[in-house]
């Protein structure tokens, strides 16, 4: 007894004497354990009571794919990479069509929230029903809440309700709205361009007919005559400038083979190295018989050597040959030397030819370039007369179909267990806080006690 009466002595004289240490709160606290278990209790049981008092709610969630490329069937409705939408504004796009009064104006009717206590006929209540809606769909937006998974395409779209069965009714629908009013858009937007197109393609026929009406007048008035799209000097000037670049190359081909048939009759070396379709077939066998005799020749040189009668027939058979190659060779190369002059004199002709007909050309250009800007008036307003029609088909093919189809890739279900409120939560946080407070008012006390003391001491 005298061991706790001098260690309650003690802690008694540190609150006295104004210096608390940590020993000192335990003990404190441990003296009022009591008290503090009480408090911590009651404030962990109060929220956990009142939580009874709100109602359960549940989450449903349903996940949306959207598809910025969609059904882009025409090559003029496929977009490069750099004209691809930002993802981020895209998303962010979407997300605030599916919250807009639009998407969720149609949930309202299709589920009459406007008649339901929870939406649109909670306090304060209307009596019509437009404010009725209007109030249920402001309702309803604060119901829902859109997250973007990740990186990607997909939202999330979280919907939380009182009620199981019509929060997953009302997720559903809400994807099904929003489906149906991007289909809608879309057939509205391709309905607008069509029309606006086809308003302005009666006065692009005009134009192109009165275009197509001044290039024939002129023509006439001029006695100009086009042929494969061109005037009739001006074709002639090409077809000349074709040949001219024909005999050019065919000279040049002919040089050569006469310049390497040439070289190949003087050294015996570079026959082999002359292309087989630079000579004639005859040559080509000469060449042939005259290395295998050439071969035989050498072989036998080695074996039987040269004064032998063998050799010696060897030897005179390979001349015989190598003459026979010589004339085939020189014939040849004289055929090629003259078609080159032929060439070259066929080439003069027509360069005088070309010449002339330049000479009119230039005669007639103030001429021609008139009647070349009439038809560059006529092909321009034919193109943009054609570029309008083809849309204007294509637009019409399209009305029906939806650009960008997003999808349901996570349909909302019935959700297992209530989300809220979460009761354990709110009871831990309760005896906590009541923990703390009753703490602090037990060490508060301990301490205004110990000044008390140190007051009546000094006194």
């Amino acid at each position: 007894m005298s061991n706790a009466a001098d260690n309650i002595f003690g802690h008694r004289r540190a609150f006295y004497s104004g210096l608390i240490g940590l020993a000192d709160i335990v003990f404190v606290l441990w003296q009022r354990r009591l008290w503090v278990l009480v408090v911590t209790v009651l404030c962990a049981a109060l929220p956990y009571a009142g939580s009874f008092l709100i109602p359960n709610y549940y989450f449903v969630y349903t996940q949306i794919l959207l598809d910025p490329d969609g059904n882009r069937v025409f090559t003029s409705d496929l977009r490069k990479v750099e004209e691809q939408p930002a993802v981020d504004g895209y998303v962010l796009s979407q997300q605030a069509v599916i919250v807009s009064d639009l998407v969720l104006r149609r949930v309202v009717e299709s589920e009459r929230l406007y008649d339901d206590p929870d939406f649109g006929a909670a306090a304060p209540h209307y009596p019509d029903q437009s404010r009725r809606t209007t109030l249920a769909i402001e309702k309803l937006r604060d119901a829902v809440k859109l997250k973007r998974v990740g990186d990607s395409y997909i939202i999330e779209v979280k919907v939380t309700d009182t009620q199981p069965e019509r929060a997953t009714r009302i997720t559903s629908q809400i994807a099904d709205s929003y489906f149906q009013v991007q289909q809608k858009s879309s057939a509205d937007m391709f309905r607008r361009t069509g029309n606006s197109l086809a308003t302005q393609l009666d006065n692009l026929r005009v134009a192109v007919e009165n275009a197509d009406r001044a290039v024939n007048a002129y023509r006439s008035e001029h006695n100009i005559t086009i042929l494969n799209g061109q005037s009739d000097t001006a074709g002639q000037i090409t077809a000349l400038n074709s040949q001219i670049s024909q005999l050019a190359d065919q000279i040049s081909e002919q040089q050569t083979i006469a310049a390497e048939l040439n070289k190949a009759r003087t050294d015996l070396d570079y026959q082999p190295a002359v292309p087989d379709a630079n000579l004639t077939r005859a040559i080509v066998q000469l060449r042939a018989r005259y290395n295998e005799s050439r071969e035989e020749q050498n072989v036998l040189a080695t074996s039987v050597g040269t004064r032998h009668p063998t050799f010696l027939k060897a030897a005179e058979r390979s001349r015989a040959i190598a003459e026979i190659l010589n004339g085939e060779l020189r014939n040849n190369a004289q055929a090629a030397s003259q078609n080159v002059l032929k060439l070259k004199n066929q080439n003069t002709i027509i360069s005088a030819q070309l010449n002339r007909l330049k000479s009119d050309l230039n005669e007639n250009n103030t001429t021609m370039v008139t009647m070349r800007e009439l038809e560059r008036k006529l092909a321009s307003e034919r193109a943009v007369y054609e570029e309008f029609l083809l849309r204007t088909r294509q637009l019409s093919e399209q009305a029906g179909l939806t650009q960008e189809q997003p999808q349901v890739i996570g349909p909302a279900s019935h959700p297992l267990r209530r989300a809220g409120p979460p009761r354990n939560m709110m009871a831990f946080i309760g005896g906590l806080t009541g923990l703390i407070l009753v703490m602090a008012g037990v060490i508060l006390r301990a301490d205004l006690l110990s000044a008390a003391a140190r007051k009546g001491m000094a006194a």
